[in-house]
């Protein structure tokens, strides 16, 4: 199996280790940047950010933070279980990778030598060379969002539900044409609801029939006119509990993808907390939602970050906590594997958590029998 022959100029593009690749971009910065002439919070970065909002001054407040100080319990564990991530490497592709003029074999962490079927192995090999060289098509040719989008982004996302084995536990569900129709979960800024903002795709959970009974339940009675448990009403999404959402700008754009995770975050946030309330027509503690997974992208860079609502005013976009370059043969199979072990966590521990929390809500809704 011999990698493919790429032009010098392509070639030149993956020299280097990941982590000095990743300080082309502002990773530091505390907080989302509040103008549009490229003020910033934090240190300074070479690049300008385009925004329309301080989202710092919206409510809840929106904001970037680094490093896990004050992380909940479950983003913890989260990253606990991330970085302990080790996958099988077959013999036949490190050897294509240790030929490959892109990489060399001190970037090979955390992977297992196995014996392979070399079929398999090929057609994975075909498919991490695909996804590099898309990525140098789109790169070179300072491509749109959109060509990112279909060439790069999606087979990614679509690939990694095949190595994981959850296509019929995890729906992949492009949202870039769906907004938050119900308005009322939208942040506030300065006395007015932010406009909704959308992002590319969302990973959703497929309940089953007999989880889909407690969801339909707690959507009967809430009292707002939305027949939906996510903070849209697009039918693709009524009955699929969102875990996991990706926000993609092209290379150089200027855009953060905060924005978009931020303020549809912060609806999927306020959704939660209203089905989660102890009575649906009272004012009640809230249940803090759990922290989900956010993805970043900008061109080649596939940035992690954790999504969370600490308190009832402020929501945290947390991270990076990780970043990948898809011009990198290893990295890619990296972000697949980071990727597939999402997917198990959003079926083996946000899944039951979520029916665990509409099922209490419906008890604790339910009226209590005459005479007692």
């Amino acid at each position: 199996m011999d990698p493919p022959d790429l032009p010098p100029k392509r070639r030149a593009l993956g020299n280097g280790p990941p982590q000095d690749r990743s300080q082309r971009y502002d990773t530091k910065s505390s907080h989302v940047d509040t103008t549009s002439s490229g003020g910033k919070s934090g240190p300074s970065s070479p690049r300008k950010r385009r925004l329309d909002l301080d989202l710092d001054a919206s409510y809840p407040k929106i904001h970037k933070t680094v490093g896990l100080e004050n992380a909940s319990n479950d983003e913890i564990s989260l990253r606990l279980r991330l970085d302990q991530v080790r996958y099988e490497l077959p013999v036949s592709l490190k050897q294509a990778i240790e030929t490959s003029t892109l990489i060399g074999t001190t970037n090979l962490r955390g992977y297992d030598l196995v014996d392979d079927d070399p079929k398999i192995s090929e057609s994975l090999w075909k498919f991490v060379s695909s996804i590099q060289e898309a990525t140098c098509l789109c790169f070179n040719e300072e491509r749109p969002e959109e060509s990112w989008s279909d060439l790069v982004v999606y087979k990614i996302l679509d690939y990694s539900l095949r190595l994981a084995g959850r296509r019929n536990n995890i729906q992949l569900i492009t949202t870039k044409h769906i907004s938050v129709d119900q308005l009322h979960l939208l942040p506030v800024y300065k006395g007015i609801r932010i406009q909704s903002r959308k992002v590319n795709y969302a990973f959703c959970l497929d309940p089953k029939e007999d989880e889909l009974d407690f969801v339909k339940d707690v959507i009967v009675q809430y009292p707002y006119d939305c027949d939906s448990v996510n903070q849209s009403n697009e039918r693709m999404l009524r009955r699929r509990p969102i875990f996991s959402n990706i926000e993609i700008k092209r290379l150089h754009s200027g855009q953060d993808p905060g924005i978009q995770l931020g303020t549809w975050c912060a609806a999927g946030f306020a959704k939660s907390a209203e089905l989660f309330q102890t009575s649906f027509f009272e004012k009640a503690n809230e249940i803090v939602p759990m922290s989900i997974p956010v993805w970043g992208i900008e061109g080649d860079e596939w940035r992690l970050y954790f999504a969370s609502k600490p308190t009832h005013d402020e929501v945290v976009i947390r991270g990076p906590i990780y970043t990948f370059s898809t011009l990198s043969y290893v990295e890619i199979i990296s972000l697949l594997n980071v990727l597939r072990e999402i997917h198990h966590w959003g079926v083996d521990i946000y899944r039951p958590w979520l029916i665990s929390c509409l099922k209490n809500t419906m008890m604790r809704a339910a009226p209590n029998p005459i005479g007692q």
